[in-house]
């Protein structure tokens, strides 16, 4: 090959690498986006029923996804707007960059995030060859057949709950109810996910006597508070750090051990609702405050606790955010899935579980204090991400109002030098 060939190759595949950037950039964007707005219409329609909340964005996110490849008309176009890609839903890169950043987000990091996703189809419904294909190739997902029409739903859903339990090594053994289940439904995902990190540093645990958490609750419009005792963690050493004048929020981020993953806390200067904290952030503004974080030496305190939040119920939440015909018999447009006529999605039932506590692969001593130490003191509800930090794609998504009610973690002692190795030679 002579030199201008070889010009010209090279020229074309850094031109290959700057179109592929700009669809991972366009798809990391995508997924923030969606992480917040999601929060937000959730939390307006459930505030009362969910105190406390914990999803994965990018779990669901990545649900979805597929179904531009069967969507056609107004669907997709609906679908398109709900992933926040609307101006790139032609491009074919889009969607090769979303499977590029599972290999890199849930792929990479399977010894800390254990998930499942599945789609449930009707055994009358006939799926395109290439939908099939797609889904295998592309997403390594299979269709699960079911007769739905003739099975009684306390069997599926016996049976979807066994997927999900499986795939979350037995963290979440239940992502929907029979009632749930009916005999006109032809499709349906459900999906789950289960994190469970360990910080880069051992946190101290302080007893309920010591600390209290203010609660946010609300009923109606009427917002009352209380104090409940609170297991804290605590820890002195340098994180990153940064308050936003314009929010009024204290921004903090603790890594977790051998990833790229870290907790970003956001703590509001004084007590708010989930609805009312997080209408304080678009992409933008979350994503400068995380840049603007720098160490500072901080005495932190957190409350240990465990959230699985049960039976989300996000298809009215999808539809708020422009996915309506999607979910309607008869007007949704699937035609690239199946030929089958009226094929519409009957659900996506989603849970994720966290566990939250102290402990952490490398036991340091608390760096010595002084009287004018930063305090960041998560007394008061707060919200929290779980952030991959190569592509700052929120996997994980939190807030915590009332630590009454999350699941009980019970006191574990330090990790062994064997639990340490293994993790360790997990990560690697």
């Amino acid at each position: 090959m002579d030199k201008k060939s070889k010009a010209k190759n090279k020229s074309e595949q850094d031109c290959a690498e700057q179109v592929m950037a700009g669809a991972l950039k366009r798809i990391r964007e995508a997924v923030t986006e969606f992480a917040i707005e999601f929060f937000l219409q959730f939390m307006k329609r459930h505030e009362a029923k969910y105190p406390n909340l914990f999803y994965s964005p990018f779990v669901v996110y990545s649900s979805l996804a597929p179904l531009m490849i069967g969507a056609q008309g107004k669907t997709k176009t609906e679908v398109a707007s709900l992933l926040k890609i609307e101006c790139f839903e032609s491009d074919p890169d889009i969607l090769k960059e979303l499977c590029v950043l599972q290999d890199i987000i849930l792929t990479a990091n399977r010894h800390y995030i254990y998930y499942g996703n599945y789609f449930y189809i009707d055994s009358s419904v006939n799926c395109t060859e290439q939908f099939i294909n797609v889904l295998r190739k592309e997403f390594g997902l299979k269709p699960q057949v079911v007769d739905f029409a003739n099975s009684n739903p306390d069997d599926i859903a016996r049976q979807i709950n066994h997927d999900i339990t499986v795939a979350t090594q037995n963290a979440v053994d239940e992502v929907i109810i029979a009632d749930l289940i009916h005999s006109s439904t032809m499709f349906l995902i459900a999906n789950a996910a289960f994190f469970r990190g360990h910080w880069e540093r051992q946190f101290d645990q302080v007893d309920k006597t010591s600390f209290k958490f203010k609660t946010i609750e609300k009923f109606g419009d009427k917002i009352t508070s209380t104090l409940v005792p609170v297991i804290m963690m605590t820890a002195v050493d340098n994180f990153k750090y940064h308050y936003s004048k314009k929010t009024e929020c204290q921004m903090l981020r603790i890594p977790y051990e051998s990833s790229e993953l870290v907790m970003i806390v956001i703590l509001p200067d004084k007590l708010l609702t989930s609805v009312e904290l997080i209408k304080k952030y678009d992409r933008k503004t979350l994503i400068d405050m995380m840049g603007l974080m720098k160490e500072n030496l901080i005495c932190v305190s957190i409350p240990k606790f465990a959230l699985d939040p049960n039976h989300l119920k996000i298809r009215g939440t999808m539809r708020k955010m422009g996915a309506t015909t999607l979910f309607m018999k008869g007007q949704a447009q699937l035609q690239g899935i199946s030929t089958t006529p009226a094929v519409h999605l009957e659900r996506i039932a989603h849970q994720s579980f966290i566990i939250v506590d102290e402990k952490g692969t490398k036991l340091k001593e608390n760096k010595k204090t002084t009287t004018n130490l930063q305090k960041f003191q998560c007394d008061h509800p707060f919200l929290f991400l779980i952030v991959e930090e190569k592509t700052n794609v929120i996997v994980f998504m939190g807030f915590l109002g009332d630590p009454r009610q999350t699941l009980e973690v019970h006191t574990e002692k330090d990790l062994s030098e064997v639990e340490i190795a293994e993790l360790l030679r997990n990560s690697q």
